[in-house]
């Protein structure tokens, strides 16, 4: 016999008919049979059984061993030959299973089946081949279907049985191809659906997009809104308030005798700070009434204006006015932070408080430093004295001034030196001066040239103008700096305002 048909024939005694005591390998989970294993490689993904088998069992919440702990294999199976194998011609085979079908189908459960009768060789591990004699039974005629063809096999030469296993592998390739043609067509409908669905998606994301920019562009339009409405009312509130301090003072000069007016003490302050940073962090009030002082603390820039970009950057706009006058005429009606600090705030003090109108100084931490030095150098005379802490000293030479100069001043750096302190104190010519600064050692803007404070005290060196520039150890751009030392600086100021 051909071994094709044997090897074929075997697999399915393992597989349908064998006990598992019986057969190479067989897996405990499934019972699935088998010769080798690749069979056995191939059944975990194909075999329906055990795919079922392992779901159960992640729904049961156990965890499913690894394949090879299901896959047992006989030391001893039972080794199929040519022996094991019941010989039938065509017309043996018809007859035999055509009687097994009348057993089947008839109602007397006595009935003997005909193919215990026949000899069974696959029950013995070591069978003995004998031909067995079978009865006479009247068969229908029947067209021979599957019978010629298991007669080409069974009694044909090798030549024929080579044939029909080389047409069946062709029979199978083609199977094959017709399977692969039809995944690929459905691939490829598949592909075709998705890229519909990822077209809409798209669509909808777009949508969905604009959507989002307009609530967003809409919120951005309601925060201005609001806080254009918060201004106001805070300008309004300011007004009313410096309105009713004005009544208040004045009926109280009218009520009570005149008093020595005190000593003015203007204090100009950093980026985004307001008015109140000095006054609720510096800690200066103590020493400033132990020494007579009277502190003013003006805001950096002005609010509210409704100027187009105001609002848009930290270092520009509201909260850095810079101190300058500006020139451009976006910015010209509004930002004139040198004329408030030098003319109109110190006439509104004048003719409010009891004050020395020709006793004042100056001092300012970061760019309120750098506007204290060039209120003080553009003004021989108006300041007694002058102090800052981590002063922006040389703003034409540093990003934060550049970007300041260019928005209120333009283009023309000339213009630009007439608000920068190292270019001033060269050309210092008034009443001999004592400037005293504090700068932080740790301060990351004067690493960053933020600061330039040594381009100022060399300036000074040349122009041989005084200055006392203590680099304080530890310290870095926070108020830590001004609260440590504020002290030193109003006693400072206090000797020039007696």
């Amino acid at each position: 016999m051909h071994t094709a048909v044997l090897d074929a024939i075997s697999m399915h005694y393992y597989k349908y008919h064998a006990a598992l005591d019986s057969v190479p390998f067989y897996c405990s989970l499934c019972h699935f049979m088998g010769k080798t294993l690749r069979e056995f490689e191939k059944h975990v993904k194909g075999y329906k059984p055990h795919k079922t088998a392992v779901e159960n069992m992640v729904k049961e919440g156990r965890q499913p061993a690894e394949t090879a702990q299901y896959i047992h294999k006989d030391d001893n199976p039972l080794q199929l030959g040519e022996g094991h194998l019941l010989m039938l011609s065509l017309e043996e085979s018809r007859k035999v299973w055509t009687a097994r079908q009348k057993v089947q189908s008839t109602s007397d459960p006595t009935a003997s089946d005909p193919l215990k009768e026949v000899p069974g060789p696959l029950k013995e591990k070591e069978p003995t081949v004998e031909m067995p004699t079978l009865p006479e039974i009247d068969l229908p005629e029947q067209e021979p279907m599957e019978y010629d063809l298991l007669e080409e096999i069974l009694g044909g030469s090798d030549k024929e049985a080579k044939r029909f296993q080389d047409d069946s592998r062709e029979e199978e390739k083609l199977d094959v191809a017709k399977r692969t043609l039809e995944t690929m067509q459905a691939i490829l409908e598949a592909t075709r659906q998705n890229g519909q669905l990822l077209t809409c998606l798209n669509t909808g994301i777009r949508k969905n997009t604009m959507v989002l920019e307009d609530l967003v562009r809409q919120g951005r339009n309601n925060e201005r809104d609001s806080l254009r409405r918060w201004a106001d009312e805070r300008r309004r509130w300011a007004e009313e308030r410096a309105r009713w301090r004005t009544e208040r003072n004045r009926l109280e000069r009218e009520s009570q005798p005149a008093k020595r007016r005190g000593t003015l003490k203007s204090v100009v302050r950093r980026l985004t700070c307001t008015e109140q940073n000095f006054v609720t962090k510096a800690g200066a009030q103590r020493m400033a009434s132990q020494l007579g002082l009277a502190i003013v603390a003006p805001d950096t820039s002005p609010r509210g204006c409704g100027i187009e970009g105001e609002d848009d950057s930290y270092d520009f706009g509201s909260g850095a006015g810079f101190y300058v006058d500006a020139t451009t005429d976006k910015w010209k009606k509004n930002y004139n932070m040198y004329s408030y600090v030098t003319k109109e705030l110190p006439a509104l003090i004048n003719e409010n408080f009891k004050v020395l109108p020709d006793k004042q100084s100056i001092m300012g931490h970061s760019m309120g430093g750098h506007g204290a030095l060039i209120c003080f150098l553009k003004n021989p005379g108006l300041y007694k004295s002058v102090s800052a802490f981590a002063p922006i000293c040389n703003p034409v030479n540093c990003p934060w001034g550049q970007k300041a100069f260019i928005g209120y001043l333009g283009d023309n750096k000339e213009s630009w030196k007439e608000y920068d302190a190292c270019e001033l104190v060269k050309k210092y010519k008034g009443a001999p001066v004592d400037i005293l600064i504090d700068q932080g050692k740790s301060d990351n803007f004067l690493a960053d040239g933020q600061l330039l404070g040594d381009n100022f005290v060399a300036a000074c060196a040349e122009s041989k103008v005084p200055v006392v520039y203590r680099l304080q150890e530890g310290y870095d751009h926070s108020y830590y700096l001004m609260a440590t030392f504020i002290d030193d600086h109003l006693t400072h100021h206090a000797k020039y305002l007696k």
